[in-house]
């Protein structure tokens, strides 16, 4: 029997481990990883769903640095 590699969570290591930190919620994380699998299992490419979470950072993070200038007065 060969021993599983476990996150810092105590469970078996996943993809989205890299998404989990320790704010989040076992709830949170097994949501997370829900909706990891579904998608996965509907053929989704993860690497576009990626690159779309990066167009949505920078979305976020120009909106944030517009508020805290004012310009969203």
């Amino acid at each position: 029997m060969f021993e599983q590699d476990k996150n810092w969570r105590g469970l078996p290591v996943h993809a989205v481990d890299e998404w989990d930190d320790w704010p989040l919620s076992l709830e949170e994380y097994e949501h997370m990883r829900l909706v990891h699998d579904m998608l996965v299992l509907q053929g989704v490419d993860m690497e576009l769903v990626r690159e779309m979470m990066g167009f949505a950072d920078r979305y976020r993070a120009m909106q944030e640095a517009m508020d805290a200038a004012g310009e969203d007065i």
